[in-house]
């Protein structure tokens, strides 16, 4: 396809459609597509407000390769279009739209995929194009880390989700990324009541686990967000209980595992992995979570507190037999592809991901 100016759009208008507008005028639409006296766009299903809009500006020469380029895509689309339908007749009685000289003949019949990837194009152009400046986005951050030490994190957490949504320069959407994903972990402990957690007053009958099990939560991360030291609860006793979805992603590559409240990263763990890329890929369940773990390897059966045991102070397994995530006596190893094909972490960072995530909890392991 060739993109250039001289090309797209033609520099003569096809038979019977009148004479190209005048520049600072719609690039893509001819003049059968304009009403004769009031010189207002023709009501057409083919060209929606955003098709013209797309048009618009592409018109002045004053413009970079890459917006000459979406010009001439929009352009060849939109006669494709037209062609698509078949003749029309101008206001006037003359020819219908014909094919331009020198555009394939194939295009006539562009699909509604090809549209979506103009449009695509057109839209991620239009995103680099409205980059907010660098002064606004350091007013942003500071904005965003005011907010975070007076408390106000709920407001932060939009602060920096605005921020994300910008195009960033790559070592600042990391630090971020780092930070949002702190305040994610933090509001997820704190008493806060956040869109995905309820204030649950305890009722008579009610015990940690129940309650755990009715938000399809963990008794453990209840404990820990109210601070209780033990099971005990009371009727009339208010409870944060966070009711999110959670989902972990283990990249085997970079040995990381991140773990997701809905669409957020709300922490990262180093991990090991499998030596020889033994450990699966694929996406699997939580289906067993065990504490100070037996390990039976074969033939023998390693108790909790013996030292062979490598299995560390916690057990998840999948639903792939024999693999699972637990903990280690080796922390030496973690960052490195040493393990037998499970995923091990440092025993205070996998027994905190053992009280967050329950039961059918989705792991999805990529390279």
């Amino acid at each position: 396809m060739n993109l250039s100016r001289s090309s797209y759009p033609p520099a003569q208008p096809p038979p019977g459609a009148g004479s190209r507008p005048k520049a600072g005028k719609t690039s893509c639409l001819w003049r059968e597509d304009v009403r004769p006296k009031t010189g207002e766009i023709r009501p057409d299903g083919l060209r929606q407000a955003w098709w013209r809009k797309c048009a618009q500006s592409f018109a002045s020469d004053e413009m970079s390769p890459l917006a000459d380029a979406q010009d001439a895509c929009l352009c060849e689309a939109e006669a494709s279009l037209r062609r698509s339908r078949g003749p029309r007749r101008s206001p006037k009685g003359e020819g219908g739209f014909q094919r331009t000289a020198g555009m394939p003949a194939g295009l006539h019949k562009l699909s509604g995929l090809a549209l979506a990837v103009f449009f695509f194009f057109f839209s991620q152009v239009q995103a680099e194009q409205q980059a907010m400046p660098s002064a606004s986005l350091d007013t942003m951050l500071a904005q965003a880390r005011k907010l975070v030490a007076e408390g106000e994190w709920l407001a932060a957490k939009e602060k920096y989700k605005a921020l994300l949504s910008n195009t960033l320069e790559p070592n600042l959407k990391r630090d971020i990324e780092k930070e949002f994903e702190s305040l994610n972990f933090s509001l997820l402990f704190s008493s806060t009541i956040t869109p995905d957690a309820v204030l649950y007053e305890v009722k008579p009958g009610d015990s940690l686990y129940k309650i755990a099990k009715a938000h399809n939560t963990t008794a453990g991360l209840i404990a820990k967000i109210n601070g209780l030291k033990g099971s005990t609860i009371y009727s009339g006793m208010k409870l944060k209980v966070v009711a999110a979805k959670f989902s972990i992603l283990v990249s085997r590559s970079r040995n990381l595992l991140f773990l997701r409240e809905g669409d957020e990263i709300i922490k990262t763990y180093r991990i090991a992995t499998g030596q020889n890329s033994s450990t699966p890929l694929g996406t699997f369940t939580i289906e067993n979570k065990l504490i100070h773990p037996t390990w039976y390897r074969a033939g023998a059966v390693v108790p909790p507190d013996s030292s062979d045991n490598v299995l560390g102070s916690r057990w998840m397994g999948f639903s792939i037999a024999g693999y699972g995530i637990h903990g280690t006596t080796t922390p030496e190893s973690i960052g490195t592809s040493v393990s037998a094909g499970c995923i091990r972490m440092l025993n205070q960072d996998v027994e905190e991901l053992y009280d967050i995530v329950p039961l059918k909890t989705i792991v999805a392991v990529v390279d």
